[in-house]
């Protein structure tokens, strides 16, 4: 089940959770998983569910627990998303490109 907001939805359940949730968060309640897929559209969707859970729990990034396994080599959490932007999400090489340009029929 997909459910959609527009982006004045979207900020005032935000909002509304964050007035009812005075306390910081941990992601020890975190249910999702990321699968390892090479595919755009799946990592954004996993990185859109921690970053709205983040911003939910108001989880700083010295307390997001999941990625402390690699805290050494990160940063913050923008780099974090970067990182798995660039390892399950990379950009088709030039040759792909252009062939999906000439595939196009006009």
């Amino acid at each position: 089940m997909t459910v959609f907001f527009t982006t004045e939805q979207f900020e005032r359940l935000i909002s509304l959770v964050h007035s009812s949730n005075d306390g910081t968060g941990t992601f020890t309640t975190f249910c999702a998983h990321f699968n390892g897929e090479r595919s755009p559209a799946k990592v954004e969707e996993f990185i859109a569910v921690i970053s709205t859970f983040k911003a939910v729990e108001k989880i700083a990034d010295v307390d997001a627990e999941w990625w402390r396994g690699i805290k050494e080599q990160v940063v913050d959490f923008a780099d974090v998303t970067r990182r798995l932007r660039e390892s399950f999400s990379p950009s088709k090489p030039a040759w792909q490109i252009y062939a999906g340009i000439f595939d196009l029929k006009q």
